[in-house]
């Protein structure tokens, strides 16, 4: 029989399930439904029947939760907060409910693996963004997969002979375009006008089918018909004219040339190998040496490496079956050089600005060493965080016995539970994620300054760096949560509510997740000693030169040439110069070279020499040693047409027992000449430590363009005596602004790569360090709150605070020297190879792993030990009170 008032007791308990509903909303409710069931028995329905109607009407108590909760809420949201969002599934809002739950109510093991994501993410983040970057050169070119540059492996590296592209273009059906290019600065005047411009590229009109420029003016197809012509970009444009149509302007390059602008194209994106603000013709300044179509010339104009030479290969075209042919074609022109050890070959467009460190190259290119350096720390740090969390995750397991329990007896799946935990690591990932976006916009200014680039960081505006973040969340929270979810859902039923966890794996993973995280710690750091190290021992090193009170100054313009002994006088009237002298090099940075030919040269017998061109005070300013003979001196007439310097590295290579008055030959783009050894000169380091000292010798040449000023000045009123050099310049050259360079800090720069991955080495190591830290710091918290009551009866059997806290730290601490153990022989492998990278190099000898090892292991145990001694010293009545 219906029972009225039990249903009604009945409805009114699922009421009160709904948070919304306070005990005075449900008793007006009931009224409302009696007065419906007493309408509906007198129409003569059934009890049960107006029952049912007077809950219909009324509704369900998610819906009766919803209108009470609108008419007295003050929120704008029409949603209470315990009820899932539309477009969130009610399963998933109760995971994330648990987990919010769960990170508040665990603060500390929250705040450990947040703040660990967080750090890690960072250099993560940023290094995704450097990358992403760098690996995006010359990828605008429509032809980017189709061009190649010639190289070779001795002659000119990037440097080809002047008819080279004309050659390649008429004797190799695979190519579609040749053309030959190179930039530089020039003085470019319009009327009365006069600019001196950086991003002048000389090449063959063929540029523009070869690589893409996008044309605001003009057409590309026809901008090179005339010979005098020249295309522009716009801001060059803008400089020059302002907002004149430039169409049609004549231009005067080198006070000689006056061309017309047929084109204006946008400016090249900073990802392009080469800068162009003006694209001038090539056959303007080197028609004269080229015959029958470019190719049939003398043996002078294959001598002549002036240009690199890029080629637009045809979309069937095989670039190694081209690639065996250009030595042929090569010797079919030139016949005066051997080239039986010179391998020409294809270098990719894209691996100009990683992978290409040659002679001349259009501007400083990165270096995929160093992208793959700062990438394997970034992820090494992200493996370091992902580890604590399992860690931390793992020992958590017997806190969570009894809710894994519960679940699993009302029926939970363990797929259910993987989800929920899983669930969790993406809510902390994600929480970090928005305190990295946050360090991010703080950092990056300082970021772009080290690395000397501009880039862009807005997530929402960038999809694919959106999406790369996005991926590096989800693959951190995947790894993360993986294994402590497994283990978590994989505890058995039996053991739930006895509080003991029964489940098959032991704690041995654990220990090994900390020797793995503590041996890329050690890695780091003792990658960071040695990088430390050879930088000191490179700034130490006797490089064969003084580098002391030398200022550096690179002459500009058109008229230097022919006056350059005046600027000299002036600047020698203050006393505070001592000498003058000026070159084509400094000692540290001689590029120029050729075919090394000697007076009694094997047969057959190829090799390279370095040359630079200098003055009588060259020597002196830079105080090299002459160990043979004598040097330049200015009452010797014929040492400036005649004599010549070698240097020991040359003299081994010669084999002569006494070089004076032997000959050597000095190729020059007039033409060759033998010159008469007067004096060997003691190694220098004419390069960088990465090579060994090369042959090279020294002329005095007034044909070779000497743009280099070296000045020695006094260590007294230098001030007073730099304020006269930047007049003297001013009056020598004031179209341009005045610029020094100290000779020291442009050795400095010599090795801005090095010095790059000595600073993010150290940052790194910090981070390293301080995310294993905090992870140790969790993991022993959490540690000895689990084993207070084992403190505590300890304490009470009369065991002392320093042996409760040695016992606690041992385990610690036999993992971390095992993780020293094992670095050790990896350090010693890594170290070498990049070590191996330098001719001149330090011995790393055992300090360098022992001292770094020491420091790990100090710094852990002082992270540690915190949380021990807290433990330690604990009254043990407050853990065992309640037993």
């Amino acid at each position: 029989m219906f029972n009225l008032e039990k249903e009604i007791i009945k409805w009114k308990k699922s009421l009160r399930k709904n948070p919304s509903l306070e005990d005075g909303y449900i008793e007006e409710l009931e009224s409302h439904l009696r007065d419906v069931v007493d309408e509906h028995l007198e129409m003569g329905i059934s009890l049960e029947g107006s029952f049912n109607y007077a809950v219909e009407q009324i509704g369900k108590s998610h819906q009766l939760g919803n209108q009470f909760y609108n008419a007295y809420s003050k929120g704008f949201n029409s949603r209470p907060p315990w009820q899932a969002p539309k477009w969130i599934p009610s399963l998933l809002w109760n995971y994330i409910k648990i987990a919010l739950r769960n990170i508040r109510r665990h603060k500390s093991y929250s705040l450990i693996n947040i703040l660990g994501f967080s750090i890690a993410m960072v250099p993560a983040v940023l290094t995704f963004l450097y990358v992403a970057y760098e690996l995006s050169y010359d990828r605008h070119n429509a032809n980017y997969d189709r061009i190649y540059r010639v190289i070779s492996d001795g002659r000119y590296g990037t440097i080809m002979p002047l008819p080279l592209g004309p050659a390649l273009k008429a004797g190799a059906p695979e190519v579609e375009e040749a053309i030959r290019m190179r930039g530089g600065g020039e003085y470019i005047k319009y009327k009365d006008k006069e600019i001196a411009e950086r991003n002048v590229m000389w090449a063959d009109p063929e540029i523009l089918k070869i690589f893409t420029f996008e044309f605001v003016k003009g057409n590309p197809e026809s901008a090179f018909q005339n010979k005098y012509s020249v295309v522009i970009s716009e801001s060059a444009a803008n400089r020059l004219l302002g907002d004149k149509n430039p169409l049609g302007k004549i231009l005067i390059v080198r006070e000689v040339y006056h061309l017309k602008i047929t084109g204006v194209f946008k400016d090249l994106p900073q990802t392009s190998h080469f800068d162009a603000d003006f694209i001038v013709p090539v056959t303007l300044t080197y028609g004269n040496e080229i015959k029958s179509a470019g190719i049939t010339v003398d043996n002078y104009a294959w001598g002549m490496s002036i240009y690199l030479t890029y080629v637009l290969l045809k979309h069937n075209a095989d670039p190694a079956a081209f690639e065996e042919k250009i030595n042929s074609i090569i010797e079919k022109y030139d016949g005066d050089f051997d080239y039986s050890d010179v391998k020409y070959s294809l270098q990719p467009l894209s691996d100009i600005h990683l992978k290409s460190h040659l002679g001349v190259e259009h501007k400083p290119n990165a270096d995929i060493t160093q992208i793959t350096i700062f990438f394997s720390m970034a992820l090494v740090i992200l493996i370091i965080a992902v580890i604590n969390y399992v860690n931390l995750s793992t020992a958590r397991a017997t806190k969570r016995i009894k809710e894994i329990g519960v679940r699993k007896v009302i029926g939970a799946r363990k797929t259910q539970l993987v989800r929920q935990l899983m669930l969790e690591t993406i809510v902390i990932t994600s929480s970090s994620f928005i305190i990295t976006l946050i360090m991010v916009n703080f950092i990056l200014p300082y970021f772009e300054n080290f690395i000397g680039i501009q880039l862009q960081f807005n997530i929402f505006a960038n999809l694919d760096l959106l999406s790369g973040i996005l991926l590096i969340i989800l693959l951190v929270s995947i790894i993360s949560g993986i294994y402590p979810a497994f283990v978590l859902s994989s505890m058995r039923p039996l053991s739930f509510f006895s509080g003991t966890f029964t489940s098959n794996r032991k704690p041995v993973f654990r220990s090994v997740l900390v020797i793995l995280q503590f041996v890329m710690t050690i890695l780091l750091v003792i990658f960071t000693a040695v990088v430390n190290r050879q930088m000191e021992y490179i700034a130490n090193k006797d490089l064969g030169y003084s580098t002391d009170n030398i200022i550096n100054i690179t002459l500009r313009g058109k008229t230097f040439q022919s006056s350059k002994q005046t600027l000299k006088n002036e600047l020698l009237k203050n006393p505070g110069i001592t000498k003058v002298s000026i070159s084509s090099a400094n000692p540290g940075f001689v590029s120029q070279y050729s075919n090394f030919i000697w007076e009694g040269r094997p047969k057959g017998h190829n090799t390279f020499i370095n040359y630079a061109a200098i003055d009588n005070d060259f020597i002196d300013l830079y105080n090299l040693k002459i160990l043979q003979g004598r040097q330049f001196l200015e009452n010797f007439k014929s040492d400036k047409t005649e004599g010549v310097i070698i240097n020991e590295a040359a003299l081994w290579e010669t084999g002569w027992k006494n070089p004076i008055g032997k000959t050597i030959n000095h190729r020059t783009r007039y033409g060759d000449f033998d010159r008469r050894v007067i004096g060997v000169v003691k190694n220098f380091q004419s390069k960088s430590l990465h090579s060994t000292i090369p042959p090279l010798y020294l002329v005095v040449d007034s044909t070779m363009s000497n743009r280099t000023v070296s000045i020695k000045i006094s260590t007294e009123n230098q001030e007073a005596t730099l304020a006269f050099i930047k007049q003297q310049m001013e009056k020598f050259q004031p179209e341009y602004e005045f610029a020094y360079f100290f000779f020291g800090d442009l050795l400095k720069i010599m090795y801005k790569a090095e010095h790059k991955i000595q600073t993010v080495f150290t940052i790194f190591s910090v981070f390293t360090i301080l995310i294993s830290c905090l992870g140790l710091f969790g993991l022993v918290s959490f540690t000895t709150e689990t084993r207070q009551k084992e403190i505590g009866i300890r304490k009470v059997l009369g065991a002392s605070s320093l042996q409760i806290g040695s016992k606690m730290l041992r385990e610690m601490m036999i993992l971390i020297l095992i993780a020293s153990i094992l670095s050790a022989p990896l350090a010693y492998y890594g170290a070498g190879k990049w070590l191996e990278d330098f001719a001149y190099k330090i011995d790393m000898g055992i300090s360098v792993f022992i001292i770094s090892c020491l420091l790990v292991y100090f710094l852990s145990i002082a992270a540690m030990i915190v949380q021990v001694r807290k433990a330690a010293l604990r009254n043990p009545v407050e853990t065992l009170m309640y037993e």
